[in-house]
């Protein structure tokens, strides 16, 4: 069946319609620009009803600043029939502004007469404001980056520079000439020039992102830090059209890092010649650092120490309260402890003083805590040997005021008269100050030995032990006791002191032999034997001076014994005194040298 052929009257319903119902603004205008036809979408776009916007014609609607444009292409498509389109601003009722793009077409008129407007108008308000976002985004990105880049460029696909950047130019000092392809490579620092290029060839093969450091030449001398960042532009088929460059200045930077790696530097070798074990903290008590010289006592790799690894080094029992020290350090503000620290080298711990201090913020905030760990078993040592030392001294001198009393009480009961209390007074003080001499050298980790104290004796008497009436022998090893000296030396000093004014020493032809060993006794015990004998002495002669009272005896025979469990015998004899004295070897000998001075014999 043939289709049916259009006619006017099909066609016109249909156009209406299409004009009432279009989605876009659509109007007719006279040839003055009065509006004669509206459809609803124009009224909305213009927020005026189809029956005033019938009454107005379009510079009523128009923006003032817009009204010679739209004119003068009225004018044109009225003069060449051409259709023409013109983006310009509407005025709304409210006094709000619409943005649209109006294509105007001329249409013909009946029977010749003047023809009318065709007018398309679209509403831009949507793409207006996206355009205003973009360009707004872009001026935020330029002034960000002006802000922060010292110098923007471009290069072509293929890496190489084709337009002009003055940013550049003014920071380098090139000419246009100079840096266009990839002269920009002569404005980077000779050691550095080497790594820019690998840097920017490689991000080109990769199509990646580059982000390197090199020196830039400076314009007025030098080389500026420089941190390079190049993007590739890509199209829509995922193809790089451009490069897109901005130099960031990181110079102050590099000088900061210079200088804190300087200061580090420093840090590390004033750590390092300190002979502390220096350490760093957060957290009550986890640690982030060691120092070598802490690795170097405990053994710790920096590793095995972080954290609360080091409490592995500290002693069992001063963990806890190592521990809670650190709690407390959190209110106090400081932290002090002391606590033992193994050696792995000799197995022994040893006792260290650690103490730290908080790194604090502006705010009062802590950041961290330095501390370091300071050895003081020796000083501990010291004090603990101080207080012996005291102890002892004390005791001493109680024992030797005592002494001093009984002595001064013998030597008064044995006295003829004052002056001779005097001079015997003075000779058993000089006795006893000797005694006090040997006894220091024990404080001083010398020894004595019995050998020493009999010549040190016998010369204070003037005795001389190599002369020819004098005979003296016996092993020179036997280390005595602190303890034993005293009552020794004394009872020495008696034997002497009768020696020079009665017996061997004071007479012509006398003989003193004296003599010590060490022996077994039937009890397996051993016992040291001291033999003190004078010969050819006129008893008679020596005017009474051996009786068998006085202090010299009495030490012997009386203190002796109860001081040291000795066996003694004094006997006087027809021709002078033999004094005959055995004292256990574990009263008078010190315990680690018994042994040598058994094998002396």
């Amino acid at each position: 069946m043939p289709l049916e052929k259009p006619t006017a009257d099909r066609i016109a319903p249909r156009l209406a319609a299409i004009f009432a119902n279009a989605a876009v603004g659509l109007c007719e205008l006279d040839a003055q620009g009065r509006f004669l036809l509206v459809n609803e979408a124009l009224c909305t776009l213009l927020g005026r009803t189809s029956d005033v916007l019938r009454t107005l014609s379009v510079v009523d609607v128009t923006h003032p600043d817009d009204l010679a444009p739209s004119r003068r292409m009225l004018a044109a498509i009225a003069d060449d029939g051409q259709t023409r389109s013109l983006e310009k601003r509407y005025r709304r009722v409210d006094g709000s502004v619409v943005w649209a793009r109006s294509t105007v077409t001329l249409l013909e008129g009946a029977d010749g007469g003047p023809g009318t407007f065709l007018v398309v108008t679209i509403d831009l308000s949507e793409q207006r404001q996206a355009e205003r976002a973009r360009e707004e985004s872009d001026r935020r990105s330029n002034t960000l980056i002006e802000g922060i880049a010292r110098s923007t460029w471009e290069a072509d696909s293929a890496g190489l520079v084709v337009q002009d950047s003055p940013s550049w130019r003014a920071q380098t000092g090139q000419a246009f000439e100079e840096w266009i392809g990839d002269g920009w490579l002569d404005a980077v620092h000779p050691d550095d020039r080497e790594y820019a290029r690998r840097q920017w060839h490689d991000a080109l093969a990769a199509r990646r992102m580059v982000n390197a450091e090199f020196r830039v030449r400076r314009s007025t001398g030098g080389y500026d830090w420089m941190n390079v960042r190049a993007a590739p532009v890509v199209d829509d088929n995922g193809e790089v059209r451009k490069w897109v460059v901005m130099d960031i200045d990181i110079s102050a930077r590099k000088s900061a890092e210079a200088a804190l790696r300087a200061s580090e530097l420093r840090l590390k070798t004033l750590v390092s010649g300190l002979p502390q074990l220096v350490w760093r903290a957060v957290d009550s008590g986890h640690w982030t650092w060691a120092s070598p010289q802490w690795q170097a006592f405990t053994g710790q790799t920096p590793p095995r120490s972080v954290g609360f690894g080091w409490l592995d080094a500290v002693h069992p029992e001063d963990r806890e309260a190592s521990l809670g020290r650190w709690v407390q350090a959190q209110e106090q503000g400081v932290l002090e402890i002391e606590h033992r620290l193994r050696d792995p080298h000799s197995g022994r711990y040893r006792w260290f003083q650690s103490r730290a201090l908080p790194v604090r913020r502006d705010d009062g905030a802590i950041v961290e805590w330095l501390g370091a760990s300071t050895d003081v078993d020796d000083l501990r040592s010291l004090h603990e040997r101080q207080a012996l030392l005291v102890a002892e001294l004390q005791h001493r001198t109680r024992n030797l005021l005592g002494l001093v009393s009984v002595i001064s009480d013998k030597t008064l009961q044995g006295s003829h008269d004052f002056d001779d209390y005097r001079a015997r007074f003075r000779d058993r003080l000089g006795a006893l100050a000797r005694v006090q001499g040997l006894l220091s050298r024990f404080d001083e980790d010398a020894v004595v030995t019995l050998d020493r104290l009999i010549q040190e004796e016998l010369a204070a008497h003037g005795i001389a032990g190599d002369a020819a009436h004098v005979e003296v022998s016996g092993p020179s090893d036997i280390v005595l006791r602190p303890e034993s000296l005293q009552p020794l030396a004394m009872a020495v000093h008696e034997l002497a002191t009768n020696a020079v004014k009665y017996g061997a020493n004071g007479n012509r032809g006398g003989r003193l032999a004296i003599h010590w060993h060490l022996a077994h006794a039937s009890d397996g015990v051993r016992w040291l034997h001291i033999r003190w004998h004078e010969s050819g002495v006129d008893l008679g002669a020596a005017g009474g001076g051996f009786s068998s009272s006085g202090q010299g005896r009495d030490l012997i025979e009386r203190a002796l014994p109860y001081q040291l469990r000795a066996r003694t015998r004094y006997t006087l004899m027809p021709d002078g005194v033999l004094c005959e004295i055995a004292l256990p070897a574990t009263q008078v000998l010190r315990d680690a040298d018994d042994a040598h001075g058994e094998r002396s014999q």
